[in-house]
């Protein structure tokens, strides 16, 4: 139940880690302007990159989305100041930004030894005081890979790892808490208090993956597979125990358990973000599996509820649809606060292309009305049922439904897509508003939101909502 006088101005973002970060200082700005508190809520459930090595060795929740954020926050040196201060600021965001030798694992570990060692030239000007807390951090991190290293048959490999990664992982088995150690990056790299907060949707020290079941049936199993696999003969999965579930296991001891989903063991450190190749069917459903496949439900954490018992504005950010925004929103009791009408505006930003998560693309592809329906359709069937309800009997109606979610979509004219006829008349059926955003070439042959376009449009949004009240 609501506390009567409680302010709501807060605005909370939904969103990935590398896509939202092209519109970041729209939300810093419309905080600053509106004297609101912008929280961004991260999924956890990244398993590719250099976070699938962590995830293989060390264990815990993929990290690459938060760190992302964290180092897109990390402020620039200010102009009048001390040269030493300037240059330590730099060279502390291209720490924490830095990645390490892609092709040569003993050149990257050694790179990695430098920084542990307080040797490398990224440590140049660096206050002493800060320098000992990250180069501890990053001691602590070391000393855990060693620990679990069994030469030959388990060795980190450092290829292409992310510096933030390794940070961040150090300051979680430092402290325990993931949060904790959101909250020590954000010290070690000088982000103000004031900035916005930054929180994973689900805090804990395990991993938690994700699963896709496809309208023909099939399942594929973790992120990375759902959304740029680096085995395409693998990439589709039955949860059911396969022919071969009874042959020994692999030789190596890593953080995972005994039995292990093989797609969710981690190490799939090379995979390509541009592969496009369709999927079979469409995405049904997304949901998360623990470590054997079996799905299971996540609460989210206690930061997420009180951002959305403080939002005045939800923005649900750009991204990898199916597996950057909906893993964020499905954790009990999101779904249920989403629903409620003291968030006064709900804004679904549609991205400017059509990526393969949400393929096939015949004959009839994604649009606007789609996204808006599958969101709806994901959270409806995560409310809590009440005694005389099942599953069966609660049925989903996109008319009354999707406008408890989604009160605005954002599009821009320039992409075709977003501009169709059918779909605009679909959206006034939902009764969603439309809200056209100037669209700007974004040098890869595509479009982006004009970052003032888009500002204005919010705080329009924002200013509108605070009248009704």
């Amino acid at each position: 139940m609501e506390e009567v006088g409680v302010v709501r101005d807060g605005i909370v973002v939904f969103s990935g880690g590398s896509a939202a970060n092209a519109i970041s200082d729209v939300f810093e700005t419309l905080g600053k302007e509106c004297g609101s508190a912008v929280t961004y809520l991260i999924g956890v459930s990244d398993n590719g990159g250099s976070t699938s090595e962590i995830i293989r060795m060390i264990g815990g929740p993929g990290i690459g989305d938060i760190r992302s954020r964290l180092v897109r926050l990390i402020p620039e040196p200010k102009n009048g100041g001390r040269i030493r201060t300037q240059k330590a600021q730099e060279n502390i965001r291209d720490m924490m930004s830095l990645r390490l030798d892609q092709l040569d694992q003993d050149l990257a570990a050694h790179e990695f030894e430098q920084l542990c060692a307080g040797a490398h030239e990224l440590w140049l000007h660096v206050e002493s005081e800060r320098k000992e807390l990250i180069r501890n951090i990053f001691i602590t991190m070391q000393a855990e890979i060693l620990k679990r290293t069994r030469y030959p048959s388990s060795r980190f490999n450092f290829c292409n790892a992310s510096v933030g990664n390794l940070f961040l992982t150090g300051a979680r088995l430092f402290t325990g808490s993931l949060e904790s150690a959101i909250w020590l990056m954000r010290k070690a790299c000088n982000i103000p208090d004031e900035v916005a907060e930054v929180w994973p949707v689900i805090s804990r020290n395990f991993t938690s993956h994700i699963a896709a079941e496809l309208e023909n049936g099939d399942v594929i199993i973790g992120q990375n597979d759902i959304s740029h696999p680096s085995k395409e003969d693998e990439e589709t999965k039955s949860l059911l125990y396969t022919e071969d579930f009874y042959a020994p296991e692999d030789e190596r001891e890593d953080a995972n358990w005994p039995g292990s989903h093989k797609r969710l063991k981690g190490g799939d450190i090379v995979f390509d973000k541009n592969n496009d190749k369709q999927l079979d069917s469409r995405i049904e459903r997304v949901f998360y599996v623990n470590p054997y496949g079996h799905e299971v439900r996540h609460r989210a954490s206690q930061k997420v509820v009180d951002a959305l018992d403080s939002a005045r504005v939800v923005v649900y950010s750009i991204g990898s649809f199916w597996t950057s925004l909906i893993p964020t929103v499905l954790p009990h009791p999101t779904p249920g606060l989403l629903s409620l009408p003291s968030i006064l505006a709900k804004i679904f930003l549609l991205n400017n292309s059509l990526d393969r998560e949400v393929s096939p693309h015949e004959p009839t592809p994604y649009r606007a009305s789609t996204f808006l329906i599958q969101l709806a359709k994901q959270l409806h069937y995560c409310l809590p049922l009440t005694h005389s309800q099942s599953r069966d009997n609660v049925d989903f109606t996109p008319e009354l439904h999707v406008k408890l979610f989604v009160t605005h979509v954002f599009v821009m004219d320039e992409v075709e897509w977003h501009r169709d006829e059918q779909d605009c008349e679909a959206l006034r059926r939902l009764g969603v508003k439309r809200v056209v955003i100037k669209g700007v070439e974004d040098g890869k042959g595509g479009w982006g939101y004009d970052l003032r376009g888009l500002e204005g449009a919010l705080r329009g949004i924002y200013e509108e909502e605070l009248k009704i009240v």
